[in-house]
């Protein structure tokens, strides 16, 4: 029976994908910019009370590092590890029953852990990062695959919900870590941002590398945290903290940049001094300073949602500690802005996830230890007068 995941519902059809497993990685390729007049309409994301409740035990934790949904059996499950606590529990994703709990040191015995991530495939395929391998086990505890990374922090590669793993062929494709050096120019030019691992022939290759603005200027750390999504075309579509374009690429030659500015931001977004970066300045500036976050692809409505973080209008405002003003994009399958607003209900962007039957769900109330909490979100779209962008 085949198998399908968060990962390839988020971003795909239910299509096998057409990516061949002996591609070659090419030098840097410049985009074909595309300006697509936008219409800042009024479609927003809002929360319902539609909601659903993992109850945690008391030796799991709320400190999810890595989750995913997907099908086995005609049902659907839901899958979360707990960093803290080194631990996989599995539910049924509507009845919200725990059905399994798998420990990591168990399976992982006679290995340290060292930032680990899960991602679930179906019950027999559970795939690991831990240090600079990934593995494959089956329900058993047995390891069915084991891939070196190649050499260097800055090619480690992690399941995350808005770097979704992207099955083709024998190929998985996994995003990279931001642990490249920050403030050297010469190796973000050559970080590449994402793998290749061919699960035959346990070969790996990287792919992508970093648009011109970061290629040219240096915006430190908290900048470089990239993120991707994958359409129904087949296609990876990125989106980089300091850059207003989004980029669509079959990671060969096809390379297109699209207008995806928000509304609210009035400013360029300015590079950051090596001497700030060194001296540990950084993030504060990156907090005086636009950036935009996780994108994602609805494959059943055919949009993209894209989040906007907005710098304070008096930077004198600015605490470490105080959020950013968010917003959400909303473009079509053409990469036509449809809708921007400001987020007001509390939830987590970064943790949008879509259902076999088209809902859209995102984590909130995350501070609670005993539950993880999911609510779904719905599109509205309607007249509202419009607010400027406070939390007034």
């Amino acid at each position: 029976m085949r198998y399908f995941t968060t990962w390839t519902i988020i971003c795909l059809t239910f299509a096998d994908f057409i990516y061949s497993s002996c591609k070659q990685s090419p030098s840097v390729v410049a985009s074909t910019y595309t300006y697509v007049e936008p219409k800042y309409g009024n479609i927003q994301l809002q929360a319902t009370n539609d909601s659903l409740h993992y109850p945690l035990s008391k030796s799991t934790y709320n400190d999810i590092e890595s989750f995913n949904y997907f099908i086995a059996n005609g049902a659907s499950f839901i899958s979360f590890f707990d960093e803290r606590s080194a631990t996989i529990t599995i539910y049924e994703f509507l009845s919200q029953k725990r059905i399994d709990k798998i420990k990591l040191k168990k399976i992982m015995e006679g290995r340290s852990l060292y930032k680990p991530s899960v991602y679930i495939r179906n019950f027999d395929s559970i795939f690991i990062t831990n240090g600079a391998l990934l593995y494959m086990f089956n329900s058993k505890g047995e390891k069915k695959i084991s891939i070196d990374f190649l050499t260097g922090t800055d090619k480690y590669a992690v399941f995350e919900n808005y770097k979704p793993p992207v099955l083709s062929g024998n190929n998985l494709y996994v995003g990279v870590r931001p642990y490249v050096e920050e403030t050297s120019l010469e190796a973000i030019r050559k970080w590449k941002l994402l793998y290749a691992f061919n699960l035959t022939n346990n070969k790996r290759e990287m792919f992508y590398s970093l648009p011109e603005v970061y290629r040219e200027n240096l915006y430190g750390y908290s900048f470089m945290n990239y993120t991707y999504c994958y359409n129904d075309k087949g296609n990876f579509v990125f989106c980089f903290p300091a850059d207003t374009a989004i980029y669509e690429t079959d990671l060969m030659g096809y390379h297109r940049s699209y207008y995806a500015k928000s509304r609210f931001q009035d400013a360029p977004i300015q590079p950051i001094s090596k001497e700030v970066i060194e001296n540990d300045k950084g993030y504060n500036e990156f907090r005086k300073r636009d950036s935009y976050g996780a994108i994602f692809f609805d494959p059943y409505r055919k949009r993209y949602l894209r989040l906007v973080r907005h710098r304070a209008a008096d930077t004198d405002q600015i605490s470490l500690n105080s959020e950013k003003i968010q917003s959400i994009m909303i473009l079509d399958d053409n990469f036509k802005i449809i809708g921007e607003s400001v987020i007001t209900d509390d939830f987590s962007f970064s943790s949008i996830f879509f259902t076999v039957e088209g809902g859209m769900y995102a984590r909130v109330n995350s501070k609670d230890e005993n539950a993880l909490h999911f609510v779904r979100l719905l599109y509205v779209d309607e007249r509202h007068e419009e607010r400027p962008l406070s939390k007034n």
